[in-house]
């Protein structure tokens, strides 16, 4: 084989023939796969900066589902309708959440706990570590620490990024709450029973969880990171990652079904740990759906430059 020589060349023409139309057909997406993963293991570190993630949403759990009671508390005037609020929310969000965080919640509820204004800064304060390490992360991917924000404006995106957090999922559970309630209402129009509108909740209450996660990634990848991307980049990229964390709960909830006696191994700590794990799989998805959206970016911007547009001048 001469050094330009093709590697179909010396084979059967048919066998040839098959071997372009694979490679053209299967070449581009097996590349660009590739090229996200190796960005995300390699050049970004996604293994440890996944672990990073995790470790802040283990610190700041407590503070968050005390500070997400509290707003929903204060929205909806009642600590009870709050708490199951937020267990919707969770249960949503995490495989088997409403046993991982069922003590906590129990807990709360039992000791009526009441946050004042200094309180409810304090929460949203310690709450925003991690926002503030998922926006370190996604400046990281997307180049924004080329040009990297001051202290308090990236204390201020953090903050904003929480209340926007806690607004979504608090939002979101109530949505699929009223879904919920018209799919299984007895309401009738006239007599007549409306079952196309009981059906359509059906509908959109199996198509809510992945929607809503693809909205929160398109949210977030299109306006946290400095360096901004396009909004068909993000949307892509928030697809996958939507995909993926659909994925990852029925794998993790699989995990979960068949893991014997965990308790055993991890004894008081099981809850902890098994969430520290859930969590670090969600910020691989969160960051491989980022690194989709950059490598979108990228080959866009390499393309313009080179073929960039024709500067056309006027009559």
């Amino acid at each position: 084989m001469t050094e330009k020589q093709k590697p179909s060349q010396g084979l059967p023409v048919w066998l040839a023939r098959a071997w372009d139309i694979l490679r053209r057909v299967f070449g581009p997406p097996v590349r660009f796969v590739y090229d996200v993963l190796r960005s995300h293991l390699k050049e970004h570190q996604g293994g440890l900066t996944a672990a990073g993630v995790a470790f802040y949403l283990s610190i700041s759990l407590v503070p968050l589902i005390l500070l997400g009671v509290s707003v929903a508390g204060y929205v909806i005037g009642s600590s009870e309708r709050a708490v199951a609020v937020i267990s919707e929310a969770v249960v949503e969000l995490v495989p088997q959440g409403e046993l991982l965080i069922q003590g906590l919640l129990e807990r709360v509820v039992a000791n009526r706990l009441e946050v004042g204004l200094i309180g409810l800064v304090a929460l949203l304060w310690i709450s925003s570590k991690i926002t503030d390490a998922v926006r370190r992360a996604l400046d990281n991917i997307f180049g924004g620490l080329a040009r990297p924000r001051r202290w308090w404006e990236g204390r201020l995106v953090s903050l904003t990024m929480l209340v926007g957090l806690l607004a979504f999922f608090i939002g979101g559970a109530w949505v699929t709450g009223l879904f919920a309630h018209v799919a299984t209402s007895d309401w009738s129009l006239w007599g007549m029973e409306l079952k196309a509108v009981k059906g359509l909740a059906r509908i959109i209450l199996v198509l809510a969880p992945y929607l809503l996660s693809w909205l929160f990634f398109f949210l977030v990848y299109r306006l946290v990171p400095t360096t901004k991307g396009g909004a068909r980049a993000a949307a892509v990229g928030a697809a996958v990652a939507a995909l993926g964390l659909e994925a990852a709960k029925l794998g993790f909830s699989f995990y979960l079904a068949h893991l014997k006696s965990p308790g055993l191994y991890y004894g008081i700590l099981t809850g902890v740990v098994l969430l520290a794990l859930w969590a670090y799989y969600a910020a691989h998805v969160l960051l491989v759906g980022a690194e989709v959206a950059r490598e979108i970016t990228r080959r866009r911007r390499l393309r313009q430059a080179e073929h960039p547009p024709e500067n056309t001048t006027p009559d």
